[in-house]
């Protein structure tokens, strides 16, 4: 006797098996971990954060350097307020306003970007304040030196020289000491200084013609731009994934 055996069109172990489209969905934060830095984008809400903080953080330390240096200074006033575009900048003054840019920046990054490690911008901002100090107060360094010298006080091509050769020293000694800060067992890549860094060094660039009181940089008041230059360093420094 023969038995033929039909096989049902629904499958006994379909409960069993995962559809493709039943697969559990990735989060938007697990996704985006395994972009690139570089193809992670911060919403606007998040961009304004990073620039309200790190303005509030230029600003702030320019009005209180303001304050020590003009003392009939009113944040009060707004006439008064655009005094802090008029500020004699020396190497405290550079280090106390970069270091408000860029933490500041690190900070807003932090609070309005949680889906990213929070490590990485506080790395960056290492690197950035870094880049923004070191380099400046080698060539500070080397200008003071030229200073004393009777031959060289006044040697407008001898002090540019000096202040190129200081950056060209100062750069890859503050991402070494960044680098060595950051991952101190030398257990990641090192950040290397990028094309987007060398533009941002034009503040060491800038600073150090300020403190060289080279005569064509005192008339075009070249200071004014310095903390435009270290409120980008901040903004960067937040925005890093």
């Amino acid at each position: 006797m023969s038995i033929n055996t039909t096989l049902s069109n629904n499958n006994t172990f379909a409960p069993f098996q995962m559809s493709d489209r039943r697969k559990s969905p990735i989060s938007n934060i697990d996704a985006q971990k395994k972009l690139l830095p570089s193809q992670i984008k911060s919403s606007p809400q998040s961009k304004l954060t990073v620039l309200g903080t790190t303005l509030a953080g230029t600003l702030l330390p320019m009005a209180m350097i303001a304050k020590r240096q003009k003392k009939d200074f009113n944040l009060k006033s707004w006439k008064n307020f655009s005094e802090i575009f008029k500020l004699k900048y020396g190497i405290p003054e550079m280090v106390i306003v970069s270091g408000g840019s860029i933490a500041s920046g690190v900070a807003g990054g932090i609070i309005s970007d949680k889906n990213h490690n929070k490590t990485h911008k506080i790395k960056e901002g290492v690197f950035q304040f870094m880049n923004a100090t070191l380099p400046t107060l080698i060539v500070g360094g080397v200008v003071n030196l030229m200073e004393k010298s009777k031959k060289l006080k006044d040697n407008i091509p001898a002090k540019v020289g000096g202040i190129v050769g200081g950056l060209a020293i100062g750069m890859p000694i503050a991402a070494a000491v960044a680098n060595r800060i950051n991952d101190p067992n030398d257990e990641e890549p090192d950040r290397k200084i990028g094309f987007k860094d060398m533009i941002v060094s034009l503040d060491d660039a800038l600073g150090a013609l300020v403190l060289a009181k080279i005569p064509i940089v005192d008339k075009l008041h070249a200071e004014k731009f310095l903390p435009a230059i270290f409120a980008w360093c901040g903004y960067r420094a937040g925005e890093h994934k």
